[in-house]
């Protein structure tokens, strides 16, 4: 993981931050994991100016430098906002995103980048909102709900 602090230092010295305020982007955790602190839409920011921070692992893929393994974003007051597994820089796996009352916002999954499967939104109150069967990233609307849990929409089709 040699490469991935060069690959740190070279990247502070381009945009020629000061050290002080490089820190203020990311914390180094141990030799190939971070925290980045992110603002409301996920660009990445300083602690100060942060929504959101995230704790992931870091490798490079390629001579990039790339999300491997467990990554989770949290609440600036260190509640969960989101979860999900990346492979190869990829995201992959089961992704889950919770509203800062810590219910589950959605949960769904990912094939190589790609939203596949059942995904089911919440609305904040826990009840479920819609289900989309998503099949490499096509969407098709199953089921929505209103937010007091009467079903509004069912489709019996299937693509």
């Amino acid at each position: 993981m040699k490469n991935l602090l060069i690959v740190v230092l070279l990247f502070s010295a381009t945009v020629s931050f000061s050290q002080s305020d490089v820190e203020s982007f990311f914390v180094k955790k141990n030799d190939n994991s971070l925290v980045f602190f992110l603002d409301e839409v996920g660009d990445i920011t300083t602690k100060l100016k942060a929504s959101y921070y995230r704790s992931t692992s870091i490798d490079i893929d390629n001579g990039m430098l790339v999300f491997s393994g467990l990554t989770n974003d949290y609440f600036i007051n260190n509640s969960k906002a989101w979860e999900c597994n990346y492979i190869n820089g990829n995201l992959n796996g089961e992704v889950k995103s919770y509203y800062p009352n810590n219910q589950t916002k959605y949960q769904g999954y990912f094939i190589q980048a790609l939203r596949d499967s059942i995904w089911t939104f919440f609305y904040k109150n826990g009840n479920i909102e819609k289900i989309i069967h998503f099949n490499k990233n096509t969407d098709y609307i199953k089921e929505l709900y209103k937010e007091n849990g009467c079903q509004s929409f069912w489709n019996t089709c299937y693509f």
